[in-house]
């Protein structure tokens, strides 16, 4: 496998990029009606799978195949957000704060489609 020595503007990026999903899906399952027996597992199985991502993202780990997940991920998480927060979807974020992560995470899409590329 080949692994790249990012930039380190990338790396803290993509690992505030994955610790924000982590903390982000975690939100969302625990927010909903479900049993709480069933919310914390699945809520901890979705953040510790994003957390594992983010610390590989600082440690400078990623392959080219990760890099490129970490892209689809920020860009679809960028997009959401943006549509939601430009269309004011009732959801428990604010409008500006939505439009505000919609903005981080299409930019670290973009550093991540970087880092990406460098590796070929």
């Amino acid at each position: 496998m080949s692994f790249k020595s990012a930039d380190p503007a990338t790396s803290v990026a993509a690992c505030i990029g994955w610790t924000g999903v982590a903390v982000y899906s975690f939100w969302i399952v625990w927010s909903t009606n479900m049993n709480w027996l069933l919310s914390i597992p699945i809520g901890l199985m979705l953040a510790l799978a994003a957390g594992g991502y983010a610390i590989e993202s600082l440690s400078q780990e990623l392959t080219v195949r990760r890099w490129a997940i970490s892209q689809l991920v920020f860009t679809v998480m960028g997009v959401v957000f943006l549509i939601a927060g430009i269309f004011d979807w009732n959801v428990f974020l604010a409008r500006w704060l939505l439009v505000l992560a919609g903005v981080i995470y299409v930019i670290t899409a973009v550093l991540c489609a970087m880092a990406a590329k460098d590796l070929f």
